[in-house]
């Protein structure tokens, strides 16, 4: 009786160690085929059609106060951002290259800093690294106005009837910004 127990065990474990390693070979090809599409894919805007972008007062880092009202008949990207983000940082270049590209054709970056260390030290990043469009200083009530941040960086491109078109969380190409850019300009005649 006991070499059948010892028999039984013995397969037991061995029908044991073989389903735990059908099931861990599963979920690695479960996970190296999610992976990969991650990799493959950058992440999707979301369209939001004819929604309306949230009216604003901010402060800039000189203190002056703006309006999303002062942009009237502009096409924008709102970009949302902070000094110590990494992937902000490597946004910037690309904005401001759109800025000096697209600047004079009715189109205009707004920066929404979430610094909480104050104006002062975002005043400085811009300063350094040559910000070539307005940065404003975040508070409570614009983050809700545009529907909470998911992650920084987080853009909004607006028409110019201040309409938000599409937004992207992360990093984003420059490539499809610029095309949706050129989008709006084909589709509404810019100031």
């Amino acid at each position: 009786m006991n070499e059948v127990a010892g028999r039984l065990r013995t397969i037991t474990m061995k029908v044991y160690l073989k389903v735990l390693a059908c099931a861990a070979t599963v979920a690695g090809l479960v996970w190296l085929a999610t992976a990969q599409q991650a990799w493959a894919d950058p992440p999707a805007a979301q369209t939001r059609v004819a929604k309306p972008a949230p009216e604003f007062e901010l402060k800039d880092v000189y203190g002056k106060d703006v309006k999303l009202s002062d942009f009237d008949g502009k096409a924008l990207i709102v970009f949302f951002w902070a000094t110590w983000d990494k992937p902000s940082q490597k946004q910037i270049p690309d904005l401001i290259q759109l800025q000096r590209q697209y600047g004079k054709q009715g189109f205009s970056v707004i920066g929404i800093s979430l610094d909480s260390q104050g104006a002062d030290t975002v005043k400085a990043y811009v300063e350094t690294n040559h910000v070539n469009f307005p940065v404003l200083m975040a508070n409570a009530d614009v983050v809700r106005g545009f529907g909470g941040l998911e992650a920084l960086p987080t853009l909004f491109v607006i028409e110019p009837h201040h309409n938000v078109i599409t937004s992207h969380v992360g990093l984003t190409e420059k490539g499809v910004l610029e095309s949706e850019l050129k989008a709006i300009f084909a589709q509404v005649p810019m100031k």
